[in-house]
């Protein structure tokens, strides 16, 4: 049927509205994170300098007395951290007072690079915790160059400012102890054994060392360090390390450096010393550095074809994000941990192991190539600490109904409304163990042994297919649970993401049942699969057939919902059905958030939920696309591209939409957000490339049977309007602007508030 002379009118209306609505970047984060799997570092590009150095990767190391409440928190070791320099024997700087001229990521790596200049010597400054050392450390080299025309000298000065006394964020300086024995300086503070020991180990020749804490003064008056003293004992003491002096000829650069690394107790102080030893060897730090920029580039794999060159650096990043949210210590009788992804990296306050997103994270790693880091997270998942909310899901199960602590153990967040039991990660499981069995090319994943001593393939049936299935009720949906927005338990409804998370995990395992030799199991699985579609299209769709967030939603009138975006992008429905054509414009009409994106959702719950989401955009990105609106597409992808651009290319959860808030579009949330960041960017720009995600139930592209690729294409709702904003307007939509709503008076009113 032909698109109305209305629709079109109005699509050309919607289509200027988002063209003129579109902001520029807006430079607004300045933290750089860095981590190796055992700690993170954050690097402060306002500051000019390290000021967090985590004790452990993740925010709660375990439980804490009140099983309801907040686990035991992480401290921060760091109070600063950062170089200083000395010129020609009088001129000198700490370097975050010096002329700061940049910082970012060197070539989208983990590893921080800062340029600060004294007179006409250069110092370029390196940050990073190293791969290849697997302990919780920080590198922290200083290179300096002479840019001048004539040779002169320079003196290079290391100050670790650490603080091992009890506290979160802000431990305690009382009672510190630092000593060495030539080779290594070892700090300590007041908690004694508990707390820990920093461990210095210089990479250059040192000439002095000084913990009196007159040295800091010196240095800004030009001077060197006032003595060589290496012991100290009392309050907020600090060692400062000086190189020996270095001679420039014109354009010459020479390098000091220290590498600082932490043991969780002094008692594991030598063996985490002697491992630094090791890894630095007889290595310059030149050679370090080298190596470790080299160690970078041979994990990546190529990006996808295609990309910009913006979008390549994003993209590259994005892929660097996922690797450091990845938690890397053995797994033991006390942490059972290994593999676990956090949902954000530092200062983000989400660096937490949430399983909704480290699915999202786990199916970037596959469709990037990192298939075993994609199967260490999967192995984690299997082999977490879960099943003490048994009451709440019909019995037993292995993969938490929410989140981790930091030693494995599961985690729900608690409020009046009860707790977070939430349901979809059962299904986004067995999606995201279907995308690496593929990326994989072979299922020998299934047949190994975890570490709880059971078969893999054991566990995926008796630990998430089974409770999965126990929690499907007679109407075909899943029971009513707290889903991906986290509604908490005495407002849990019948979500569509729950269940479509369970339709297309149910279709994922009923092909690798298949393809395991087990047709009967598989055809039972696949019949659960449809009918859970089904069940979705009989209930969750208000008149115009828009697929609604939820069940109580649509009969309450509210149920704009982006996580709905995943029954299309899970190829669930085809294209040609109705409800896709009403779902995405009805959608890009309603959560529009003046930007190119979206809110999560219409509740208006919180400023939180009202803000643009860069999940829901990047999906949405991914939903246009699949429809055939390339353009709009792009659109949302240009517009998180050139944020990151503008934001060290790294990628947040929100971009702000309120005013009184701060600047538009500024970053809020958690920031570097993972799964719900660089793994929905990844997906989206591999899916652009023609990745494809197998299917083998549920809707194929034309209605019928499904197809076993990922290709699709454009279809024409049963109504005469188009999919997308840009390609025409739900039908029930054309009727209000019929009635004399004006499409940019509707999208006014879309506006973002104060």
């Amino acid at each position: 049927m032909r698109t109305s002379s209305l629709a079109v009118v109005l699509s050309g209306a919607l289509l200027a509205a988002h063209a003129s609505a579109a902001p520029a970047p807006v430079p607004s984060f300045s933290s750089l994170p860095s981590g190796n799997g055992f700690g993170f570092s954050v690097f402060d590009a306002s500051a000019h300098k390290v000021t967090t150095f985590l004790e452990r990767p993740y925010k709660y190391l375990r439980a804490g007395a009140d099983p309801h409440g907040e686990g035991v928190y992480r401290r921060d070791l760091a109070y600063d951290i950062y170089f200083g320099a000395r010129v020609g024997g009088t001129t000198a700087s700490w370097l975050p007072d010096a002329t700061q001229t940049s910082a970012g990521y060197v070539d989208q790596s983990g590893i921080v690079r800062t340029t600060a200049s004294i007179g006409a010597v250069k110092v370029d400054s390196y940050f990073y915790d190293p791969y290849g050392l697997s302990q919780n450390a920080l590198v922290m080299i200083a290179r300096a160059t002479n840019t001048g025309t004539t040779a002169t000298t320079v003196d290079l000065f290391a100050l670790p400012n650490f603080r091992l006394g009890p506290g979160g964020d802000d431990p305690s300086p009382s009672g510190e102890t630092i000593t060495t024995d030539g080779t290594r300086t070892l700090e300590t503070g007041s908690l004694g054994d508990a707390g820990g020991a920093m461990i210095y180990m210089p990479l250059a020749p040192v000439a002095k060392a000084d913990c009196t804490g007159d040295g800091y003064a010196a240095v800004i008056a030009g001077g060197e360090l006032p003595s060589d003293t290496r012991t100290c004992k009392g309050d907020d003491k600090t060692i400062i390390f000086q190189s020996t002096q270095l001679s420039l000829a014109v354009g010459e650069t020479r390098s000091f450096g220290l590498l600082v690394g932490f043991a969780p107790t002094i008692a594991s102080a030598k063996v985490v010393g002697d491992a630094m030893t090791t890894f630095v060897g007889a290595r310059t730090p030149d050679q370090i550095l080298a190596d470790s920029r080299a160690e970078w580039e041979a994990w990546r794999k190529p990006p996808p074809a295609g990309l910009s060159s913006d979008e390549t650096v994003v993209y590259r990043q994005a892929e660097s994000t996922l690797r450091m949210a990845q938690v890397l210590e053995p797994f033991g009788a006390d942490l059972q941990n290994h593999g676990m992804i956090l949902a954000s990296l530092p200062p983000g306050v989400w660096h937490i192991g949430w399983v909704r997103d480290a699915t999202y994270a786990i199916v970037a790693l596959a469709q990037s190539g990192h298939v075993p880091e994609a199967k260490d997270a999967l192995r984690f998942l299997l082999s977490g600490r879960a099943d003490g909310y048994d009451s709440y899901t019909n019995g037993s199960y292995r993969i938490s109904i929410t989140r981790y602590f930091g030693n494995g153990a599961e985690e729900t967040d608690w409020n009046s409304a009860g707790p977070n039991i939430e349901l979809d990660g059962w299904g986004l499981f067995l999606w995201a163990l279907r995308q690496t069995l593929d990326a994989a090319g072979d299922a020998s994943l299934l047949a190994e042994t975890l570490p709880t001593g059971t078969r893999f393939l054991d566990e995926v049936r008796a630990g998430v297919v089974a409770p999965l299935q126990r929690n499907l009720e007679s109407s075909g949906l899943v029971l009513p649970d707290t889903s991906i927005w986290e509604e908490h338990w005495d407002h849990r409804k019948h979500f569509a993401y729950t269940s479509l998370a369970a339709a297309r995990g149910l279709c994922d395992v009923a092909a690798i049942e298949q393809e395991s030799g087990d047709a009967i199991r598989a055809d039972s699985l696949r019949l659960q699969s449809a009918r859970l579609v089904a069940a979705i299209r009989a209930h969750m769709l208000d008149p115009t057939q828009l697929l609604g967030g939820s069940q109580e939603g649509v009969a309450g009138g509210t149920y704009h919902d982006g996580a709905a975006l995943e029954a299309f992008n899970w190829a669930l429905f085809p294209q040609s059905d109705p409800l896709y054509a009403a779902t995405l414009s009805g959608l890009d009409f309603a959560l529009h958030t003046g930007s190119s994106g979206w809110m999560r959702n219409d509740d208006h719950g919180s400023r939180y939920d009202s803000n643009e989401w860069i999940f829901i955009d990047m999906r949405a990105a991914e939903a246009f696309r699949r429809s055939g609106d390339a353009a709009r597409a792009d659109e949302i992808t240009g517009w998180v591209t050139a944020q990151a651009r503008a934001n060290y290319d790294l990628i947040p959860e929100l971009f702000n939409t309120f005013p009184s808030d701060g600047p538009l579009w500024s970053y809020t949330g958690a920031t570097p957000m993972v799964g719900f960041g660089a793994g929905a960017y990844i997906l989206a720009l591999q899916q652009r490339a023609g990745q494809a995600e197998r299917h083998d139930c549920g809707a194929g592209p034309d209605g019928g049977a499904a197809d076993a690729g990922g290709s699709h294409t454009p279809p024409t709702s049963g109504c005469g309007c188009g999919v997308g904003a840009r390609a025409g307007l739900p039908c029930s939509l054309l009727a209000l602007c019929a009635f004399g709503l004006l499409c940019l008076g509707l999208w006014w009113r879309r506006r973002p508030s104060t």
